[in-house]
């Protein structure tokens, strides 16, 4: 296993509109860190304190990232990895002022994407490979999406998931919050575990209205939701 920093695989980084204001012993920083993988990836792990997330999939080999910085000097950890095609990005707040890093990725659609975020917005896009994330506060947003497995852990926020290909699983566990699932009609065999919230199902055929085990047209597809309080909706649409 080869264990390298980017300063030797990306192949442009830049820092543009660097600013910096002094506030007594303390200075703020403001600026984007941008930079491109030379070598191909197949995984990306997002490891973020604060700040919004945006995963963009399309079709390429490499990735494209741009950071966005918002805080105070010596209070935040910045750092990117990359290891035998996962590249790791890790945004820390590690002084009391706090800090925020938001987020774009341009991915190879088929990328596995693992995201473990404190506090801010995530919104997926076109992505084929699995997907996990874990959100403490924040919305969930994902659309066009051809993923064969997607998992969602979100604390407190709603939970948005359009796909544009049946997957072959879904996995939800929501504390607080709302889940919106849109799957294409040969969907789905589906289990719901409802605390507090209730259900809202269209072009869904109920197999048993006790445990809410339901089927849309005929594909193996499997959807598993664990809902604190919230509700969750459930569509059948056309298949694409």
């Amino acid at each position: 296993m080869r264990d390298m920093s980017l300063s030797a695989t990306v192949s442009t980084l830049t820092l543009m509109g660097f600013t910096a204001m002094s506030l007594g012993s303390c200075e703020s920083v403001d600026y984007v860190e941008a930079f491109e993988t030379e070598a191909s990836i197949t995984r990306i792990i997002v490891n973020a304190d604060v700040g919004d997330l945006v995963v963009i999939g399309g079709e390429r080999d490499t990735v494209r990232v741009e950071r966005r910085v918002d805080g105070w000097k010596g209070g935040i950890d910045l750092t990117s990895q990359l290891v035998d095609g996962e590249l790791t990005l890790d945004a820390r707040c590690t002084g009391f002022l706090g800090c925020r890093v938001d987020t774009t990725l341009e991915v190879p659609a088929g990328a596995e994407i693992v995201v473990a975020v404190g506090e801010g917005e995530i919104t997926l896009t076109n992505l084929s490979g699995p997907v996990s994330v874990d959100l403490a506060s924040g919305d969930v947003s994902g659309h066009g999406l051809i993923a064969s497995a997607v998992d969602a852990t979100v604390t407190s926020g709603d939970v948005l998931l359009q796909f544009d290909r049946a997957p072959t699983l879904v996995s939800a566990a929501l504390a607080s919050g709302d889940l919106f699932l849109q799957l294409p009609g040969e969907l789905v065999d589906a289990a719901l575990d409802l605390a507090g919230g209730e259900a809202v199902l269209d072009n869904v055929a109920l197999l048993d209205d006790v445990s809410l085990l339901g089927a849309v047209g005929r594909a193996g597809s499997r959807v598993e939701v664990i809902s604190a309080g919230g509700d969750v909706y459930l569509t059948g649409t056309a298949a694409r």
